[in-house]
């Protein structure tokens, strides 16, 4: 109350007296609210609505452009449905929260009339991009960050449930990939040659700069994220390591990434991207489209891009073990799997690839286990075949 008085006191206009009925005006009207809502007043009209429209207007300037872009649109397509608008942003959120699974997985998509089927990572990134909004809007309108923990209450079960997997590469497949990558230059060359540009010339480049991130994908183990962020420079004289700065979407580190040009020769698909690509200042700049391009906006779409091109080629799926889809991140299991198999260190893969020796051990070493057995048992067979001795 005391706090009130000094500020109309302040404003010279009034007297003591009259500062001091004001500010007794205004604890009654608060308490009244207290009493009438509860604790709910605390959050004044900070609703789900006021979040999301603070956080479009004026959230940009605290964040950077790919992330602020990234968490509008989790909230443009599937958050703020789910949440409304009207809600109030308090601990009751968590109750709410957790139903979010379900409701994913029975979103219905409009033009195939199927379950989209939400993988992990996707919706674990969206309820990482909710928590990032609110905490964002209430500390940004002065009410405090605490409105509990999202994922407090929700299913475990229930996420790990129907599940789509990424699955890696075999040899083979890799060794297809780049006969395929030749084949798809090549036939966009012969259009150039003939005549025929349409828009070949900018085809061919946008295959090529595939091409390369591919190429760094594979041989390296890096995350695509992290692959956004390399500059000419990182690249070694030799093109044997790669500096990656650590993404700030992804786990990670900032480190120096070992290249194996046994998977893919680095030196030359970096010589193709640079033959068609129109960038300057190559080292200074972050790898561009076209000049002044921001590289971020460049390659946001590579990794649908590859998937696109992999379902072209009817590479999209490893149905051999169950249908699991492929993408930039099976180029990483790839390399880890690889190199394990060949037997480099796990603590050296884990240091080049920028994760830890739990994850390359549960996560990326995978074999399958009927496979396995049966090989051991045909080596075992054979042996046992080749000591037999006839007994007369």
């Amino acid at each position: 109350m005391s706090g009130y008085k000094r500020i109309y006191k302040a404003l010279g206009v009034i007297s003591n007296e009259q500062a001091a009925k004001l500010a007794r005006r205004e604890l009654m009207q608060a308490e009244q609210a207290l009493e009438e809502f509860g604790d709910a007043v605390l959050l004044g009209k900070n609703t789900i609505a006021d979040a999301v429209k603070w956080f479009k207007d004026d959230a940009g300037q605290f964040l950077s452009e790919g992330r602020h872009r990234s968490i509008a649109a989790h909230w443009r397509v599937h958050l703020y449905k789910f949440f409304g608008g009207k809600t109030v942003i308090d601990r009751r959120l968590q109750d709410r929260m957790s139903s979010y699974v379900e409701y994913r997985r029975r979103i219905v998509n409009k033009k195939t009339g199927k379950k989209l089927h939400a993988t992990i990572s996707t919706i674990e990134l969206e309820i990482v991009s909710a928590k990032q909004l609110l905490k964002m809007a209430r500390e940004h309108a002065g009410i405090g960050n605490d409105f509990g923990n999202l994922t407090l209450k929700l299913n475990r079960q229930k996420l790990r449930k129907q599940k789509t997997r990424s699955t890696t590469f075999t040899d083979a497949e890799v060794e297809k990939i780049q006969r395929l990558f030749d084949a798809d230059s090549q036939e966009l060359r012969n259009k150039i040659a003939a005549g025929k540009y349409g828009n070949a010339a900018l085809r061919l480049f946008f295959l090529e700069r595939m091409r390369f991130f591919v190429a760094l994908s594979l041989a390296s183990g890096a995350r695509v994220n992290e692959l956004r962020q390399v500059r000419h420079r990182d690249l070694s004289n030799d093109f044997k390591s790669l500096r990656i700065r650590r993404s700030k979407t992804v786990k990670g580190s900032n480190r120096s990434a070992f290249l194996d040009n046994s998977i893919w020769d680095i030196e030359e698909a970096y010589g193709r991207f640079m033959q068609f690509s129109k960038t300057t200042k190559k080292n200074e700049l972050v790898f561009l489209g076209k000049a002044d391009e921001d590289s971020e906006k460049v390659l946001l779409e590579v990794g649908m891009s590859f998937s696109k091109w992999l379902k072209k080629h009817r590479m999209l799926y490893e149905k051999k073990y169950g249908k699991r889809r492929r993408n930039m991140l099976a180029c990483r299991h790839y390399f880890i799997t690889k190199q394990i198999n060949d037997g480099q260190s796990p603590y050296i893969i884990a240091t080049s690839c920028g994760t830890s020796l739990k994850q390359i051990e549960s996560t990326y070493y995978e074999n399958d286990s009927a496979e396995l057995v049966k090989n051991f048992e045909e080596q075992i067979t054979k042996k046992r075949r080749g000591g037999m001795k006839v007994v007369a």
